[in-house]
């Protein structure tokens, strides 16, 4: 069993911001769906991920299996107040889990 050293607030948004600038983003069908319904485009959501902050700190779920930190990020974007649920796979990829309009 490997030993696993947890990632700070802002390692977690280090490696969400160079994972982002590489195009390493996934957007869940979900995310899709939300994104039409409110308006948001997918540059919007990368913008976001780039310059938000955490309104919903990372976290690590209970659970086995493969690291993922959950988190919830805000900015402004395009004169809208949106978030992004995501999820951060260290090093591999983040995955946008919804997208929610915060006006």
């Amino acid at each position: 069993m490997s030993s696993y050293k947890s990632l700070s607030d802002f390692e977690v948004l280090q490696d969400v911001r160079a994972l982002v600038r590489r195009n390493r983003i996934r957007f869940t069908v979900h995310a899709e769906e939300r994104m039409a319904e409110r308006g948001f485009d997918r540059s919007q959501v990368r913008d976001c991920l780039s310059s938000g902050f955490f309104v919903e700190r990372p976290s690590l779920p209970n659970r086995n299996g493969v690291v993922e930190y959950k988190f919830n990020m805000q900015a402004v974007i395009d004169g809208d107040t949106m978030q992004v649920v995501a999820s951060l796979r260290p090093d591999e990829n983040v995955v946008v889990i919804t997208v929610i309009d915060s006006n």
